[in-house]
């Protein structure tokens, strides 16, 4: 029975830390993304002089794990939005032409969203 209690308590103790762990690897996938698909379109602009046309790197991201990704532009200007769904529903990050990066959604627990950095950690870390 005390071996049991050990248990319990351990698991109690040990499960939200990993599922936080978990969660915090899945959302490696959202800042990944948006900062290469931030590079491409530099590139891109760099290469056309804007950032919309036919080849626009904007026009054709695809998902990367949970994250589902979307991207409003035109000729000067954009802003990529990551969404994530599943265990990180709760979490959406953003960045523009400009490089600046916001936590858009994100868990009560979490924090509060921000404009600056992307939130990573609990308690509003970056």
């Amino acid at each position: 029975m005390i071996v049991v209690a050990i248990v319990g308590i351990l698991a109690a103790v040990a499960l939200p830390s990993y599922l936080d762990y978990v969660r915090r690897g899945k959302l490696v996938d959202a800042t990944n993304t948006l900062s290469a698909v931030r590079a491409r379109m530099e590139q891109y602009y760099l290469d056309n002089r804007k950032y919309d046309g036919s080849g626009s790197p904007c026009a054709s991201i695809s998902n990367a794990g949970d994250f589902s990704f979307s991207c409003e532009y035109d000729a000067t200007t954009y802003v990529i939005t990551a969404t994530g769904s599943g265990s990180v529903s709760e979490f959406s990050y953003t960045i523009d032409q400009d490089g600046a990066m916001a936590t858009t959604g994100l868990p009560t627990t979490w924090g509060s969203a921000t404009t600056g950095c992307w939130i990573t950690r609990q308690g509003n870390s970056c």
